[in-house]
This record gives C-alpha cells, sequence and structure tokens, in this order.
C-alpha cells in the first residue's frame, strides 16, 4: 500500500530519542505491509485501493502499554491537508485508523471512515 513517509511521533508520556521513535514506526510499517493480506473484510471495509496515503501517528501509553494511534487519509484530497489536520465525519474507505501495540508487534484495532 503505497503511503509517504511518515511524521516523526511525538511522544509527551515519557522521554524517547529520535531513534527509538523510528524504530517503533518502522514496527507499524512492517506489520501494516501484511495486514491485509489474508483479510476476510469486505472491499469497503479496506482501504480504497490505488490510493496514495498520507497518516499522522500519535503515540501514548494507555493502561501501561506503548500504543501508535494512525490516522490515514489520501493525499491532496482535502483542502490544507499539508497542515496537518483532516476533520471528515465519514469519507467512507478513503479514512481509516489503526492502533498498534507496540510491546506486541501487532495492530490491535483497524477500522475506516472514523468508525
Amino acid at each position: 500500500m503505497p503511503v509517504r513517509d511518515p511524521v516523526p511521533v511525538r511522544a509527551r508520556t515519557e522521554p524517547v530519542t529520535r531513534n527509538d521513535l523510528a524504530a517503533q514506526v518502522q514496527q507499524l510499517e512492517q506489520a501494516l505491509s501484511t495486514y491485509f493480506d489474508n483479510s476476510t473484510l469486505g472491499a469497503r471495509q479496506l482501504p480504497a485501493p490505488d490510493v496514495v496515503f498520507a497518516r499522522h501517528y500519535i503515540g501514548k501509553v494507555r493502561n501501561g502499554r506503548k500504543v501508535i494511534y494512525g490516522k490515514f487519509y489520501p493525499i491532496g484530497r482535502y483542502k490544507g491537508d499539508d497542515a496537518g489536520l483532516v476533520i471528515s465525519t465519514d469519507d467512507g474507505n478513503l479514512l481509516w485508523d489503526l492502533q498498534f501495540d507496540v510491546q506486541d508487534g501487532q495492530i490491535v484495532r483497524f477500522y475506516v471512515g472514523g468508525r
């Protein structure tokens, strides 16, 4: 799935190095590269095909576990998306989110359209 280079994760809950952040994002990207391969979801429940997605990552500690939240949206679709904020109530499978557990190296939640 084509995506542009991620924006560095900004961790506010504990001190981490830029190398730690890059490694965590790389771990997420690796998990994402195969996550949809064996999916039983229908086409409308998966990211839109043939779309290049930008994304925002936010790192948090939730219930004692490091989690990266990812928000994905098509490059150039929304006015001002280069400014870094996209808000939409529903745009089907053009908008999708995930949660990644850093310790387990697994995507633990995925949903399209902000649902």
